[in-house]
């Protein structure tokens, strides 16, 4: 899910200004379960698969309140000197606008050292981000279907499922698109996933699409591809392995209309907008005109 934060509420009781003055903590897997009643508390999912992942790739930090609950959250996850990603900006619906959010925004930029930040922020955690010194590039649009047919595109080109041998063109890929090294979050990503495509060109590997479950849906990223039409067979391909019934997620980024119409004529509705924001570069690393959706908003 996208970062958010809070709205209004006050306590009067000075227990506060003491919150204000606890640390900060690195959290460990063993704090999924509060994590899970985090996020329900501000109505998001509980999506375990997709906390668990981004416990074994990125820095997931933590406030407590006086009471022992968690009050607060969010992810940072590092791409070496080039970038790193903030996600999963949560603050329990008790501590609204009580600053909670920009605290840990700031102790999350700070452990990424001075390295440019992205962010994919909804229209409620926008304003403190700008506060923050980022502005935003582009956004992208989520769109969901509820499957009964198969996805169709045109099939000029080679789509097939990956296997091991393909890891190191993967990564090639992947680090010319993104101009980062995200070995190790592919690495995972390649085990968390259920489903991985390639597309080939003349026995080239061109683009790369994952499937992978959170919790009622199926959602289909990164989608990497040269052009509209490959990203079309990917995620084609990818939604071929879904049952009738199940739920389909694609993030859209707004450089792809054509993507996004073909989405359209498919079933999968728009349904909600994230900004993508960067503070400390006045441009992402790498060819990201490549990139037709992220493999999800929390890591890119």
């Amino acid at each position: 899910m996208p970062s958010a934060v809070s709205t209004p509420a006050t306590r009067a009781d000075g227990s506060l200004a003491l919150l204000h003055e606890t640390p900060i903590r690195r959290l460990i897997l063993e704090d999924l379960p509060a994590c899970l009643r985090l996020a329900q508390n501000r109505q998001w999912l509980a999506e375990e698969q997709k906390w668990r992942f981004l416990f074994q790739v990125g820095q997931v930090y933590g406030l407590d309140d006086l009471e022992g609950e968690l009050a607060a959250t969010t992810v940072l996850t590092s791409y070496g000197s080039a970038l790193a990603v903030i996600g999963m900006v949560l603050v329990a619906a008790r501590y609204n606008r009580q600053g909670l959010g920009r605290r840990l925004m700031q102790h999350a930029l700070d452990a990424a050292g001075g390295v440019p930040v992205a962010l994919y922020a909804t229209e409620a955690g926008r304003p403190l981000y700008e506060k923050l010194g980022f502005r935003t590039l582009r956004t992208t649009t989520t769109h969901v279907r509820h499957c009964s047919t198969q996805l169709v595109a045109a099939r000029a080109n080679l789509v097939r499922p990956a296997t091991p041998a393909d890891s190191a063109a993967i990564l090639h890929l992947d680090a010319q698109v993104t101009g980062t090294n995200r070995q190790v979050v592919l690495h995972h990503l390649f085990q968390f996933a259920e489903h991985v495509w390639v597309l080939e060109y003349n026995r080239v590997i061109r683009g790369y699409a994952a499937a992978w479950r959170n919790v009622e849906q199926v959602v289909i990223g990164p989608v990497v591809a040269p052009d509209a039409a490959g990203a079309q067979q990917l995620v084609a391909a990818a939604g071929s392995t879904l049952g009738e019934g199940e739920w389909l997620r694609l993030e859209v980024d707004a450089r792809h209309p054509a993507l996004g119409a073909w989405a359209v004529q498919h079933g999968l509705q728009p349904t909600f907008t994230t900004s993508l924001m960067l503070q400390g570069a006045e441009a992402l690393p790498g060819n990201r005109a490549q990139i037709f959706a992220p493999i999800m908003l929390a890591l890119d």
